[in-house]
Order: C-alpha cells, then structure tokens, then sequence
C-alpha cells in the first residue's frame, strides 16, 4: 500500500516539474545568446549546461534509456527552435515580415 502511495506521489510530482518546464517562456538574454546566436569562440561549460535545460524545458530526457536516441534530441532541437521563432522573433513594425530580435539563427548548437 505505501508503495502505491510513494510512487502515486512521485508520478504527481514529476507531471507538476514537467508541466511548470513545459509553461516557461524564454527571457530576452536566453534569445540573445548561444544556442540561438553563434559564437566565435567554443560555448562554456555553463552555457551547454543552460541548452541542456532549455532541450529539457521542450520535452528532451536524456537520462531516460534511449534506443532512438539521435531521433529524440534531433524533435527536442526542433521544438526549441520553434519555441524560439514563437517567443523571439516579434515582427518588425518597420518591415512587413521581417524580425527584428535576432535575425539570423541556426539550429540550436550541439
């Protein structure tokens, strides 16, 4: 009966985490820095950590046994581009269909 009741918890827990990760939303310096502007020098420590968990804040779980493990971190980089495109990129009210945050972004870097 405990058991039932710790791992009723846990699942609890882990859809509330999943769910506040999944509703955050990119702040102005996340749209202006790596992995969404390329830098001339390799990315530090901090900043591979920090696109770890925006791919996590998408739904990417690397800790979870992976058969298709290329595939799931190639859908995660897809969704955090779009997050991207959705939260960054506000049209320009100067040009019709231009963007005037960041204009000219790849992949998020691997």
């Amino acid at each position: 009966m405990k058991i039932a009741l710790y791992a009723a918890a846990a699942l609890a827990c882990s859809v509330a985490f999943s769910s506040a990760q999944a509703a955050t939303h990119l702040t102005p310096q996340q749209c202006t820095s790596y992995p969404f502007v390329k830098t001339a020098k390799a990315p530090t420590h901090a900043q591979l950590d920090a696109e770890l968990k925006l791919l996590e804040s998408v739904g990417y779980h690397p800790n979870v046994s992976d058969n298709q493990y290329p595939h799931q971190l190639n859908l995660a980089e897809a969704r955090l581009r779009a997050k991207f495109r959705a939260e960054c990129m506000k049209p320009s009210p100067h040009k019709s269909g231009a963007n005037s945050a960041v204009q000219s972004v790849g992949a998020p870097a691997s």
